[in-house]
């Protein structure tokens, strides 16, 4: 009887041992990187028609990064924040909301030659590679990694999911 009790508790031990444990999903590591899209004018009297036509074919290329960015605008002087202002009213009135843009003044000219440029920010959310599941995978660190990386993918403003506070803001080192 004795010998029973043990074989009967060492087997329930043994297989408890070998059971597979529950696989808790952890989220996968995914990446947001901003991207800039920028241009770069001088804003006088006599360039003021040029520039206009520039901006006016950039606004035209970015059309789908300007929907879903951030546009930021630095000037430098009063001429060059009435162009940015006369920019802003036209980006309200094709549907831009007024947090999406803002204006700032730069005490010199951007690289010492630009008065005014206009910087549109879009994030793009990179995800790991996930390969699929095949027999035999016990204990896969990467379960529901496909269905994160696409929730990830179709979310289109990625950025408000970032700690506010952490995300450097500050204009990089191209302006």
């Amino acid at each position: 009887m004795k010998y029973i009790k043990i074989l009967i508790i060492s087997s329930i031990l043994f297989l408890t041992a070998c059971a597979d444990s529950a696989d808790v999903t952890s989220g996968i590591g995914v990446d947001i990187t901003p991207i800039h899209y920028s241009l770069s004018l001088n804003v006088n009297k006599s360039k003021s028609l040029d520039a206009k036509n520039r901006l006016d074919s950039f606004l035209v290329e970015q059309k789908d990064n300007i929907l879903f960015g951030h546009i930021e605008m630095y000037v430098s002087n009063n001429t060059a924040y009435k162009f940015a202002k006369k920019v802003e009213s036209k980006l309200h009135a094709q549907g831009i909301e007024a947090s999406m843009i803002s204006i700032a003044r730069v005490k010199q000219p951007i690289k010492q030659r630009f008065d005014y440029v206009i910087r549109v920010t879009r994030h793009q959310v990179t995800v790991p590679i996930c390969r699929p599941a095949q027999l035999g995978d016990f204990n896969h660190n990467q379960l529901g990694c496909t269905i994160d990386s696409m929730r990830w993918q179709l979310m289109s403003n990625p950025e408000n999911m970032l700690n506010q506070f952490e995300m450097d803001t500050r204009p990089s080192k191209a302006l």
